[in-house]
């Protein structure tokens, strides 16, 4: 039996994928360096590892709280991306080290039988 990757999982992991690689970008002005990204199937889940190097520390890890029930105009700014990476992914991760911040995102795949 060959291991599928639904279309839900595939469209969460490039969602959450999307959104951190532009926060990286948009915040992480200061710097010229490449961003690496890496994907690998690690046992049943789909692991994604991005590291920025040069950078200042901003843990993704811990994002702001947000009220996604709230109507726009009590909102504050920012921080609905990151709630909505940590809500779809499985696991979010982050380590810095040496002004290289690394995170890592993992989504379980689901078997399907072809």
């Amino acid at each position: 039996m060959a291991l599928q990757i639904d279309q839900k999982t595939v469209y969460a992991v490039q969602l959450a994928v999307e959104e951190v690689f532009t926060n990286l970008v948009k915040y992480n002005k200061r710097t010229i360096a490449d961003i690496r990204l890496e994907v690998e199937q690690q046992e049943e889940e789909i692991v994604v590892r991005l590291q920025d190097f040069d950078v200042d520390d901003f843990d993704i890890s811990a994002p702001p709280a947000v009220d996604p029930q709230a109507p726009l105009q009590a909102r504050r700014a920012g921080g609905l991306g990151l709630f909505l990476v940590h809500r779809i992914m499985d696991r979010v991760e982050y380590h810095y080290h040496n002004r290289i911040s690394t995170i890592i995102l993992a989504k379980r795949m689901r078997e399907e039988i072809c």
